[in-house]
């Protein structure tokens, strides 16, 4: 196969590989595992009842499963082990694996050693989603043939299963992701936002930054850095690159790069051309879309985009579902669903988009975080919160003193709650600063039922 990296290609016929994890990349790796010939074996803790909807994709392959009661408890004799990103790293089976030297390559790893093709990869706390998709359609809107994928739940992967084969890969990476990347190296990587996140799986903040700033570990220097200069982490970290470094701003203006100025996104490069890009037809909302957009300017520039498609597409762009996505208009009370917002700091950054007074939805599964940064973004401006889920009480403990709140059991407790607290011209926010698996299967089902709810009230 015509390979970019042909000191990384792997012979995979006949080898023993083992997938852990039936989710969407876990069945994508499967299928182009199968097509190489590997013998392949798939594991995970759930049922073959609960993973009907994956085994329906993959039951005609010839693979061996062990799933529920018999999944594999131990992961040797296997040449390669591929991990869904869900599987932390210090999972039984697979600590021991990494422990006794055998090869654990993840989804991102495995494709990136087979494609041929630039990659610009995303990462960071929050926006990533955003980013990846709105620079995906600049490309688009310039003419270019690109590929939108990554985490955002089309796996890289797929780019390889595809008979399409697109001229530029825009990947958005997680840190989980990351965790078990050896060689990955993005042409253009994007370190957007560094805050406290996923302390549920990581023993310190530490440890999470150090899984980010992998992103660009084997990048050299004909590669690209996009850093965020706002941010004095992403800063730091990214000081250590051996990439070119670009950096964007929305605080202050910049001698090269990407910067926000009296309702104007300003390109500089480096000999002195500039470009402006007026945000009057903007439709995304809140300073931290604004990071997003001028961080998608400074990389659709890098890939040799014109102004016109550039401005075309930012002003078409209407944002992503459950990101701060406008429900609908009740007693003259806006409802907005931010059901992505699953950290403190997204939370906060929600909150502080609006002028309005809000009545806040949040709650959820208890990641650990530090919810400081909502307690400050609430103070003065929310003036009931409606608690739910398993941090409800730690929630109400640390707002408690600065805003009201009441605990619900439901998320319908939380919209009626809601609809009886607010006044006309108020806004209801869901956001949550939490994740959904307490209540929910994903943060799109969470999203889903509160747009329900809210287009049931009468």
């Amino acid at each position: 196969m015509n390979n970019l990296h042909l000191n990384l290609f792997m012979e995979l016929e006949g080898k023993r590989i083992l997938v852990v994890g039936l989710g969407r990349s876990g069945v994508a790796v499967i299928r182009f595992l199968c097509q190489q010939k590997a013998q392949v074996t798939a594991t995970d803790t759930k049922s073959a009842t609960e993973l009907r909807p994956a085994l329906a994709k993959i039951h005609d392959l010839p693979v061996e499963f062990r799933l529920g009661k018999e999944h594999l408890l131990s992961y040797e004799g296997f040449d390669y082990i591929i991990p869904s990103p869900g599987v932390p790293t210090q999972w039984g089976p697979l600590h021991d694996a990494l422990k006794n030297g055998q090869k654990v390559l993840g989804e991102i790893e495995l494709a990136f050693r087979f494609l041929a093709v630039p990659i610009v990869a995303i990462t960071g706390s929050n926006g990533k989603s955003t980013t990846t998709v709105l620079l995906g359609e600049m490309l688009k809107a310039c003419g270019k043939d690109v590929f939108v994928g990554g985490n955002l739940g089309r796996p890289l992967i797929e780019y390889l299963l595809s008979e399409r084969r697109e001229g530029l890969i825009v990947a958005e990476i997680s840190s989980f992701q990351l965790e078990t990347i050896e060689d990955f190296r993005p042409f253009i990587g994007m370190l957007l936002n560094i805050s406290q996140n996923h302390l549920d799986r990581y023993p310190s903040f530490r440890a999470y930054v150090e899984a980010k700033v992998r992103l660009f570990s084997n990048q050299k220097p004909d590669d690209h850095l996009i850093l965020n200069y706002d941010d004095r982490i992403v800063c730091d970290v990214g000081g250590t690159t051996k990439a070119q470094k670009h950096y964007f701003s929305v605080c202050q203006a910049l001698t090269r790069g990407v910067y926000f100025q009296q309702n104007r996104f300003i390109f500089l490069d480096e000999f002195g051309i500039k470009e402006e890009y007026p945000t009057v037809n903007l439709k995304l909302r809140g300073r931290h879309n604004l990071e997003n957009v001028a961080a998608a300017i400074l990389a659709a520039k890098l890939c040799n985009c014109s102004a016109d498609g550039i401005q075309k597409a930012m002003e078409s762009f209407k944002g992503l579902p459950h990101r701060l996505e406008f429900v609908r208009k009740v007693d003259g009370v806006s409802y907005f669903n931010d059901s992505k917002a699953t950290s403190a700091i997204a939370a906060a950054r929600s909150v502080a988009g609006f002028e309005q007074r809000i009545v806040l939805i949040a709650g959820g599964k208890d990641k650990g975080d530090s919810y400081e940064p909502l307690r400050q973004a609430v103070r003065g401006k929310v003036k009931q919160a409606i608690l739910l889920g398993e941090a409800a009480g730690r929630l109400e403990s640390i707002l408690g003193d600065v805003v009201p709140t009441l605990r619900v059991q439901t998320l319908e407790d939380a919209v009626q709650t809601a609809r009886i607290k607010a006044d006309p011209g108020d806004v209801v926010l869901l956001a949550p600063a939490c994740s959904s698996y307490d209540m929910f299967a994903n943060f799109e089902q969470r999203g889903e039922q509160f747009r329900k709810l809210v287009n049931t009230l009468e």
